[in-house]
């Protein structure tokens, strides 16, 4: 590592680490998206393709803490693990639980200086070597927050 640079944990430079609903809500035609790791596509995600939720379930959604905020990062940790999406915008939105949903402390690290992080083929390989699981691989929250992350002291 470079002269000046330290490791912390990923949990220490993030005010928040989740994840999306561990319940799937009722589809229906048009609503509120309800995004999954199959809607990140080319570290966006793909509104034009995802699911849509009622009023009634996007409300307990976000009061569950699965909506994402602008600046937050997408990180897919069940099934394809490793898809980083950042919310660089304003939109009424919720996620499954396959997503992580990753809110830096913007005193700390800037949020696309995180995404780029997280994309790395260091922090990639460290993701999916702590995969676990049978039927469906995944990494559990609490090992996500453990992830070492580089980092510079301001």
């Amino acid at each position: 590592m470079k002269p000046g640079w330290e490791t912390k944990e990923l949990e220490q430079i993030c005010d928040e680490i989740t994840d999306g609903s561990h319940f799937s809500p009722k589809a229906i035609e048009s609503g509120f998206p309800y995004v999954t790791v199959r809607d990140i596509v080319n570290d966006e995600i793909d509104f034009e393709n995802c699911r849509f939720v009622g009023k009634r379930d996007f409300d307990q959604l976000v009061k569950n803490g699965c909506k994402p905020n602008r600046d937050d990062i997408l990180f897919s940790k069940d099934g394809t693990v490793g898809k980083v999406a950042l919310v660089d915008y304003e939109k009424d939105f919720v996620v499954l639980s396959s997503l992580a949903i990753i809110r830096s402390d913007n005193r700390q690290v800037d949020p696309t200086y995180l995404k780029y992080v997280m994309k790395s083929p260091a922090f990639l390989n460290a993701a999916i070597g702590k995969k676990t699981g049978v039927a469906i691989r995944r990494i559990i929250l609490r090992d996500l927050k453990s992830f070492p992350f580089p980092f510079h002291p301001s």
